[in-house]
């Protein structure tokens, strides 16, 4: 009887060292997903068709992005994040839905009358070159159609709403305003 004590217990043991990191895991990095680590697009297939689609750049990351907007002395920088991560969210994952991985477009800027790769455009979106060729584009839009200031955030997000940056500019907001944002450090010391 020991015995089979003994080995339950060992058992019970493996299963909870497999479970318990598991779920501490993803209770603590479910809001922060940027690329699910074994997605499909990361092993160059689309779920979906399983065509064989382009990587991912590996410096599209959270962090990049927010560095890349801060460099650029964007107004209203964390509000511009979670634009992005909005924008580019599929399935649950930052910087992962079509418009980002094949037109490089993490806005959801139209005006583009270039095709991406799959051949078409029929929404209009424009396709960058590169993601930080689209973080330049919003910068210039930014500069173009924002005369506020960047002390009052409750300010731009109501240029948003007012300038209608979405299909539904409320909806739009009030779901930016969910999105948790980790300020990183190394971008406080850029300037």
């Amino acid at each position: 009887m020991k015995f089979k004590h003994s080995i339950f217990s060992f058992l019970l043991f493996c299963l909870a060292l497999i479970v318990i990191p598991t779920f501490i895991g993803n209770l603590i990095f479910r809001d922060y997903k940027v690329r699910g680590i074994g997605s499909a697009n990361q092993i160059g297939f689309d779920a979906k068709s399983n065509v064989s689609c382009d990587f991912p750049d590996s410096s599209l990351t959270l962090e990049n992005v927010f560095i890349e907007i801060y460099s650029s002395e964007m107004k209203h920088p964390e509000i511009v994040l979670r634009q992005s991560m909005h924008e580019c969210k599929q399935h649950g994952v930052y910087y992962n839905s079509h418009n980002c991985l094949k037109r490089n477009n993490l806005f959801g800027m139209k005006g583009g009358t270039k095709t991406d790769s799959t051949g078409s455009n029929p929404q209009g979106y424009k396709i960058f070159n590169s993601w930080q060729e689209s973080v330049a584009d919003y910068k210039e839009w930014q500069d173009r159609n924002y005369k506020g200031g960047n002390d009052n955030k409750e300010e731009y997000y109501q240029f948003l709403i007012d300038i209608g940056y979405a299909e539904d500019p409320h909806k739009y907001v009030k779901n930016l305003k969910r999105i948790p944002l980790i300020i990183f450090d190394s971008c406080k010391l850029m300037k």
